[in-house]
């Protein structure tokens, strides 16, 4: 489907807006540093066959911008309001949403959908209007909320499609104010596969595990995760052995990195099947990087992270350094490595995934929250001093919640932490165990952030933190050490390494 430039014709009103009849679908009004993202929904709408005014297209040479604003308010049954900081600061935004909601004050006929780009408050009027949330999601993921939630705006009703859960017991605890819902109860599935650390696709289709024994890497169709199929051949190590071997992939499910001892590099795995060599190999000083470790998503960090956008990759062993990976082929270092005053080295780092807030955690157990708005200065904005008083447990896996508010940090234990405010983190309830003498090596959220996967020596234990201030355990660990945990994106597997090379899939019911 074209843009609206392509069908003009059925679609324009007379110059001076005098036509009563609606002419487009949806009128999107923003500002112009949110560009990008305008012209992205109006593509995403118009492919759902949906008619869009949009200035970027619209309001060419020659046009009165004026005219065609006032045809966009008066003549489009709906406006979209993109909501941003920049935008609530827009004089002219403010006139084209106050004038949808004139129209429709009380509502019923949704003639103002406003959708949220960042974790930005909405003042006044907006605050009484349910948005729409794109800001934290994958292009894939956020494409599909925005028509589900388009479509359910326009029909006046979200009935399921399915009959609902019957409802917990009335003596099921719950926390005050908050939704009950159903914890999952995981499930093995099928045999076994080989492989230390997992890593799933942002679309959940395909998983890759890596072995510490050769440092190989075997990419998995797990459709049907009873029955997983292998995709391709292994994908060798440079050296031909490793003593630790980690993967991740791109948000946009088209770059695998691997990491061993001795090496880090790119893969690109558009067809999974047939994945192919992308450029030399990354160092971090003037050897290949010792001791790389990955992290994708919101699923589980180690030493090295992408950015939620994939045009940055963050690498970690005794500094922390920022790659361009836009062209994957020609990573590019930016700026000066972040240390810290760190001299014990640094492990796992984390994107957080609304903003560009980067974690970096240290073998002493302090974390560092570093502002990556510029990838090429980052800025410093706070730390946290994970462990007890008097004892320094390295730092072995963090991991941030759906929303981004939540930062998971594993040593010997979980600690939850509250980061909406990053220069102030602070400690949510107590830390979280499972009866285990051995540290945590893994954790990771599910993909709607009330599920946590803490895996250590003595089993993965799993958290109900619907409430972060007062998680529960649910049920006993699941069996088997883990060296590893990963939630598949759509929340439907959870994948557990073992340090003895064998990966179980479970299913979250």
């Amino acid at each position: 489907m074209g843009s609206t430039g392509d069908r003009a014709g059925d679609v324009l009103g007379s110059e001076d807006g005098s036509d009563p009849a609606p002419r487009w679908d949806f009128f999107v009004s923003y500002t112009a540093a949110d560009k990008r993202w305008a012209e992205w929904i109006s593509w995403q709408l118009e492919a759902a066959d949906y008619r869009v005014l949009v200035q970027a297209w619209d309001f060419v040479p020659g046009s009165n911008w004026a005219v065609r604003m006032q045809q966009g308010v008066v003549h489009a049954q709906r406006t979209i309001a993109l909501l941003s900081t920049e935008y609530l600061k827009s004089v002219y935004g403010q006139s084209e949403w106050q004038a949808a909601h004139a129209a429709d004050p009380l509502g019923f006929a949704r003639k103002l959908l406003p959708i949220r780009l960042e974790d930005c408050p909405r003042p006044g009027l907006l605050s009484q209007i349910v948005s729409i949330d794109l800001f934290g999601r994958s292009a894939d993921v956020a494409r599909q909320h925005l028509l589900d939630t388009i479509a359910t705006a326009l029909a006046g009703r979200v009935k399921p499609a399915a009959e609902p859960i019957f409802p917990p017991a009335a003596q099921e605890p719950r926390a005050a104010g908050l939704a009950v819902h159903r914890p999952p109860r995981p499930r093995p599935l099928g045999q076994p596969l080989a492989g230390h650390g997992v890593a799933f696709t942002p679309d959940s289709r395909t998983l890759a595990s890596a072995s510490n024994n050769d440092g190989k890497v075997q990419l998995w169709d797990v459709t049907d995760p009873e029955a997983p199929r292998k995709l391709g051949d292994s994908l060798g190590s440079a050296s031909g052995f490793a003593t630790q071997a980690l993967v991740a992939f791109s948000p946009d499910d088209t770059i695998l990195a691997i990491a061993n001892d001795l090496s880090l590099r790119l893969w690109d795995v558009t067809d999974p099947a047939s994945p192919r060599r992308i450029g030399g190999t990354l160092t971090h000083h003037s050897k290949p990087a010792t001791m790389f470790r990955l992290f994708v998503g919101t699923s589980h960090s180690l030493m090295a992270a992408f950015s939620m956008d994939g045009g940055v990759l963050v690498t970690a062993d005794k500094m922390v350094r920022l790659w361009d990976v836009t062209d994957p082929a020609n990573p590019r270092s930016l700026g000066q490595p972040l240390m810290n005053g760190q001299t014990r080295g640094m492990r796992p780092v984390a994107f957080s995934p609304t903003d560009h807030i980067l974690a970096s955690g240290s073998d002493d157990g302090a974390v560092w929250l570093w502002d990556t708005t510029d990838p090429t200065s980052p800025s410093c904005l706070g730390s946290i001093l994970n462990g007890r008083n008097g004892t320094e447990w390295p730092v072995m896996s963090m991991a941030f919640s759906t929303e981004g508010g939540v930062l998971a940090i594993a040593d010997e234990v979980v600690r939850l932490w509250d980061v909406t405010d990053p220069a102030n983190p602070r400690s949510l309830g107590q830390p979280l165990v499972n009866g285990q003498t051995r540290r945590i090596l893994s954790v990771a959220f599910s993909p709607d952030g009330r599920t946590l996967a803490g895996g250590g020596g003595d089993g993965t234990g799993v958290w109900d933190v619907g409430d972060p201030e007062a998680p529960r355990l649910l049920g006993r660990p699941l069996p088997g050490s883990a060296q590893s945990v990963a939630f598949s994106p759509d929340g439907r597997l959870l994948a557990i390494a073992s340090s003895g090379g064998m990966v179980r899939l479970w299913q979250m019911v």
